[in-house]
């Protein structure tokens, strides 16, 4: 097990809340031209309440092994990740794109299949991640901190709970709408958090709380996934970048992975039907994440947790600036394509041999 080092806050440099040449942009509106791409269309036998469609009819129901994908929590929030990893609950709105397929209308859709070689399930709190020692190849981890400690306390409990089978590890970016960058990173690791009152206004005291922040505050106020920074970034020589994928919404709402996250971040769908109710959190869009790599893995179980995140990252579609959408929005159809392609190639490999 690699040795997870304690981080001891430094003094701040005076230059880090004070630095003009790092302010907060933006992101950027899509042109015209990014979002004239041609939409699947919704099969014309499929209504609301039915049970699964894919958009194609053509989705080849290939062959798999079975795959575990555990839910981490106990609350609410974790129950309802399960319920959209299981395929119980379902997209509420698509904007795909940035162009709206389905918007503020209760159409259930849903681009993947539902295998029962898919076993999911919820286990364990912030507190012990695995308590029942359950198999798992993918696990979804809703929650988020602000603290360097609590993130390396998670990093030690996913080495104590998976050991040597380490999972591809699934999270949220964040709910707020702040880009993570990399002076809010170096803040981070100065003062052991970014907790904007714990932490931020401490060690900048000519800050005051107000009503609306200056450009200058907003890159250090909450600007994500502290966990997720931790585990990318490398921390004193520990680091599991190659077995994480970080969520964001489809939108471009929310937190932005900035320069810190933006190699392991994808967009995807974050509204979702839950009992009749539109649930809006990047967490479900990680669990939405989540379950497609877990059909990956069924149908390609050579493939290593990097592996099936290139392949997530590589079939998603370009929206643009990285600091803001990371590697795309996820396209389901583009992936399964490839994934029945992989297929193919590997069933001719054997023959041949």
């Amino acid at each position: 097990m690699k040795k997870i080092w304690t981080i001891i806050p430094a003094l701040l440099l005076a230059a880090a809340c004070s630095d003009d040449e790092n302010g907060y942009s933006e992101p950027p509106t899509l042109s015209d031209a990014d979002s004239e791409i041609t939409i699947p269309a919704i099969p014309a036998d499929w209504a609301p309440g039915m049970a699964y469609k894919p958009y194609s009819d053509e989705l080849p129901v290939a062959p798999g092994v079975p795959v575990n994908l555990l839910v981490v929590g106990d609350d609410e929030r974790a129950a309802q990740e399960l319920a959209v990893a299981a395929n119980e609950a379902w997209i509420w709105d698509f904007v795909q794109y940035g162009r709206p397929v389905m918007l503020d209308v209760n159409v259930r859709s849903c681009y993947f299949p539902n295998h029962t070689d898919i076993h999911t399930a919820q286990t364990g709190n912030e507190t012990s991640f695995n308590p029942e020692h359950k198999a798992c190849d993918v696990v979804v981890a809703g929650f988020e901190t602000t603290k360097m400690a609590v993130a390396q306390r998670y990093m030690r409990q996913l080495e104590e709970a998976f050991g040597e089978d380490y999972p591809l590890v699934v999270v949220p970016g964040g709910e707020n709408d702040n880009e993570f960058s990399l002076d809010a990173w170096r803040l981070c690791v100065r003062l052991g958090g970014i907790d904007w009152k714990e932490d931020v206004l401490p060690a900048c005291p000519e800050w005051e709380v107000e009503d609306e922040l200056s450009e200058e505050q907003e890159v250090y106020y909450r600007p994500g996934n502290v966990w997720a920074a931790y585990a990318v970034q490398n921390v004193n020589g520990f680091g599991r970048a190659e077995d994480w994928i970080v969520v964001g919404t489809i939108d471009g709402s929310g937190n932005k992975p900035g320069t810190v996250l933006q190699d392991r971040w994808i967009c995807a769908p974050y509204s979702f039907n839950l009992d009749d109710a539109n649930v809006r959190s990047s967490a479900l869009g990680a669990a939405y994440v989540a379950k497609i790599a877990a059909e990956v893995k069924r149908r390609l179980p050579e493939l290593s947790n990097a592996e099936i995140a290139d392949l997530l990252f590589s079939t998603a579609d370009d929206l643009g600036d990285p600091e803001v959408y990371g590697r795309g929005v996820i396209n389901p159809v583009k992936l399964w394509e490839e994934v029945a392609a992989m297929e193919a190639r590997k069933g001719n490999d054997e023959q041949n041999n």
